[in-house]
């Protein structure tokens, strides 16, 4: 069943994450069942705030991510006071088009239902568990564990992504899990080696902990470990992905007990002289340099101060 709301639109785009991805999968499935041509982007948290988009349908993508809405657009989204399907316009209004209460746990089970579509039943399967995660409940075994390790790696490098969309929306379910089992595999591989020797670099202080790695290599993937480590200690936490000796970038996390703001603002603060650019990110920021990239040595010494 294809809404006629949505049947005016052919493009999806989507966040970078696990249940975003899923979503448009099973919205691809939709279209595709209603013999309708879309196709479906993934945006990396990283350029959201520098896309503009239009005529299409946006999912989890909350208008605080500062993206540029060139013409009216349908956000699906469960985040915040969000519940379902609206109309978004370029000058940032919102109006609702189909709100499901109770709100749904996940993207993806708001997409499922909104258009009620025919999906075997281990789709269905994946559906609960991805509920599950997007709940904050993450079992270390079995099918969530899987998902989540397999996203992190994979996330990074788009024959992934549009593998796992292209099977969901085909229906084709096994190949899903297929790939999911085999990039899994590949996270458990590197994940002792690359956690231990980013949290080795770690420095403290007091409710604060810096660390970095590097943007080139297999150590971008295991970031999610390292924050979830170091937050069972401290209550922010700065990465800094660099390449060579220059950083590239800082991601600040914070937990639920802390005032995130002032603690971006902080360390924006410490970092005006290379032109740093807060981005608002979910339980933190991102900070670039518009500027001359600092030195990484540099930039620690003014962090952990």
């Amino acid at each position: 069943m294809l809404p006629q709301y949505l049947s005016n639109y052919a493009t999806i785009y989507s966040m970078n994450d696990l249940d975003s991805v899923f979503a448009s999968g099973l919205l691809l499935k939709v279209f595709r069942d209603a013999r309708r041509p879309s196709a479906a982007f993934i945006l990396s948290s990283d350029v959201i705030p520098h896309v503009s988009l239009g005529d299409s349908i946006l999912l989890g993508l909350h208008p605080s991510l500062n993206y540029r809405v060139l013409s009216k657009c349908l956000l699906i989204d469960v985040h915040g006071n969000l519940s379902g399907a609206y109309f978004l316009y370029p000058d940032g209004s919102i109006e609702p088009v189909e709100e499901v209460d109770p709100k749904p746990p996940s993207l993806v089970r708001l997409v499922y239902v909104l258009t009620n579509p025919n999906v075997p039943s281990v789709m269905l399967q994946l559906i609960d568990v991805i509920d599950e995660i997007s709940a904050g409940r993450k079992p270390a075994e079995g099918l969530a564990g899987k998902l989540i390790k397999a996203f992190r790696y994979g996330r990074g490098y788009n024959s992934f992504i549009y593998s796992i969309i292209d099977d969901l929306s085909l229906g084709d379910v096994d190949s899903a899990l297929d790939t999911i089992e085999s990039y899994a595999a590949r996270y458990e591989m590197g994940r002792d080696r690359y956690v231990l020797e980013i949290l080795g670099r770690v420095f403290r202080d007091r409710n604060k902990a810096v660390t970095f790695y590097d943007v080139g290599s297999l150590e971008r993937i295991y970031i999610d470990e390292v924050v979830s480590e170091l937050s069972k200690e401290y209550s922010v936490v700065l990465l800094i992905g660099s390449s060579g000796d220059r950083a590239e970038i800082v991601r600040i996390y914070c937990r639920d007990d802390v005032d995130c703001v002032r603690a971006r603002e902080e360390t924006a603060s410490k970092l005006q002289r290379y032109g740093a650019r807060v981005m608002e990110q979910v339980g933190g920021a991102v900070i670039e340099f518009t500027g001359e990239k600092p030195k990484l040595t540099e930039l620690i010494r003014k962090l952990k101060a």
